[in-house]
């Protein structure tokens, strides 16, 4: 039995899709999330490494303002509309 793989093209590069205020809330959430994993390092290791992780996730996409949750589901916060 032969099995066919088929390629599905990804662009490279998305479209913008995070707005200001969701970007200020974004960047202002990650820093108190690493803030909180700087704080509780020594005293709970995985608490510290989750809250690490997903704020550094929330700096990220607040810095480049592409959110890849938001355009899997085809959600916009920009002033081009609130759906893609």
């Amino acid at each position: 039995m032969k099995y066919k793989l088929k390629v599905v093209s990804v662009p490279m590069a998305m479209k913008k899709n995070i707005g200001v205020g969701d970007m200020i809330v974004r960047g202002v959430l990650g820093l108190f999330l690493v803030w909180v994993a700087a704080a509780n390092y020594p005293s709970g290791l995985v608490v510290s490494a989750i809250s690490f992780v997903l704020g550094l996730y929330l700096i990220i996409t607040s810095m480049l303002r592409k959110c890849f949750f938001y355009s899997l589901f085809g959600i916009s916060t920009t002033h081009e509309g609130t759906v893609a």
